[in-house]
């Protein structure tokens, strides 16, 4: 680094440099990653081993300035053509808010004081700059509190200070002029204020304003519709304002306060971006062997369709149709990524009794009236679910029994029931067992 200085009538010219070296060392290695493009329109992008601290960022290129998304487990719209994302860590030009205030069309300058703007904190921070509009010189002072017994109607408040800063302001309006200004004077371009307030615990806060020397400053108002919020996902939201109107609660979003372009830094040395390529997640696919469905599609979770409505307590890899029609199945990873099947137009020929010999299986009388017994035996310990369902493959009973093992031996009343078959379900260990009950009012 050089510092050259020139002076008129300099007795000692051989002074006027100055040259010091200065190390810079290197960002720090990336974050790990991994991301899965899910369908056509989403990817899913996952930090590994994430810190709860660091603030990740995520680009559609190595060289890109506009994050697509931010925090360590999210998604974007954002497709690239080579399938590749960047991540890093805490990362310098975070910025949230209006870029300017000419996003909205009006306003005016005023001496605020103790007017205070509502945000929340996922992370720690520093809120490093803000562009903010001048009307007149002098000092702000920018509180950073938590604010309690805030009156809705009066206005009034208790505050308890977390950190602040007073700055002297320039006149950045080019006609400056004390007191209130009305209008949003396009020739008023606002200036970058280094505000250096750190917020290290995470929750709600509020930004509280105070002008004095005569400093005046800027804010939008007559929004037509809801501005707020202003967000970094998973890092910092601007939520509202003070702004209070006797008998509407809404009446804050009719304003934006006072910070324009803020830079929000996490506070620690930003890293180095890591390339991670993305997986395309996996469509599921299934077959029939008679009336039994069965995906080998690996997922965590399952949800069988009939048409498009979804059968309820279908969650497994198999499912054993009771009805004729037309099937799929909906997979989720470990992404989050959902994905149908291809679907199978499967014709039921007959009622299917499945396994219902390997834990004897039994409804005592059947035929019945609609109350009768259910016995069996389990030899391993499972999660259970004994239903009964109609025709239509629609739970008419259905009780839950954790970790079951023994003998089953239960009067099952499930209500006033129509004459007909019906099919006496049990899931049990990832296995599914049936039995045909036949009842007759």
């Amino acid at each position: 680094i050089t510092g050259t200085t020139s002076l008129s009538g300099d007795q000692n010219s051989g002074n006027n440099q100055k040259e010091s070296a200065v190390t810079i060392a290197s960002a720090g290695a990336g974050p790990a990653g991994q991301a899965e493009i899910c369908g056509t329109s989403t990817v899913f992008l996952k930090v590994t081993s994430p810190v709860a601290t660091d603030v990740y960022t995520w680009y559609s290129s190595a060289g890109a300035t506009t994050p697509i998304a931010t925090g360590p487990n999210t998604n974007s719209t954002v497709i690239t053509g080579n399938s590749t994302y960047y991540v890093s860590k805490n990362e310098q030009a975070t910025r949230v808010g209006p870029a300017n205030k000419s996003v909205f069309t009006d306003g005016g300058y005023n001496a605020f004081s103790g007017n205070f703007v509502r945000f929340t904190n996922d992370v720690p921070v520093v809120i490093k700059t803000a562009r903010l509009y001048i009307g007149n010189p002098g000092k702000i002072t920018f509180i950073v509190a938590d604010i309690s017994n805030f009156n809705e109607t009066t206005g009034s408040y208790s505050y308890l200070p977390l950190a602040s800063k007073t700055i002297d302001v320039y006149a950045t309006d080019p006609t400056p002029q004390a007191g209130v200004q009305t209008g949003n004077d396009p020739a008023d371009l606002g200036a970058i204020f280094q505000l250096d307030l750190p917020v290290s615990e995470t929750g709600s806060h509020a930004i509280i304003v105070q002008c004095s020397d005569g400093a005046t400053i800027f804010r939008n108002n007559n929004i037509p519709s809801n501005p707020y919020p202003f967000s970094i996902p998973g890092v910092f939201s601007f939520t509202g304002n003070s702004a209070i109107l006797s008998g509407d609660p809404n009446y804050y979003q009719k304003f934006y306060y006072f910070f324009y372009d803020v830079k929000i830094d996490a506070g620690s040395c930003p890293s180095a971006r890591t390339a991670v390529v993305a997986t395309n997640g996996t469509v599921p696919t299934i077959t029939s062997n008679g009336n039994d469905l069965n995906t080998a599609s690996p997922a965590v979770s399952y949800q069988w369709y009939l048409g498009n409505t979804p059968i309820p307590g279908a969650n497994l890899a198999i499912y054993s149709a009771t009805q004729s029609g037309l099937y799929k199945v909906q997979t989720t990873d470990a992404f989050g990524c959902q994905l149908f099947s291809n679907e199978i137009n499967l014709t039921v020929t007959s009622i299917p009794e499945l396994n219902a010999g390997e834990i004897g299986l039994r409804a005592l009388p059947n035929p019945n009236n609609g109350s009768f017994v259910v016995e069996f035996k389990m030899d391993k310990k499972s999660d259970m679910y004994v239903s009964l369902q109609n025709m239509l493959g629609q739970d008419v009973y259905r009780q839950f029994y954790p970790d079951f093992i023994g003998t089953f031996n239960q009067q099952l009343n499930p209500g006033k029931l129509g004459s007909g078959v019906y099919l006496l379900r049990v899931d049990h260990g990832g296995k599914v067992y049936l039995k045909k009950v036949i009842i007759s009012e």
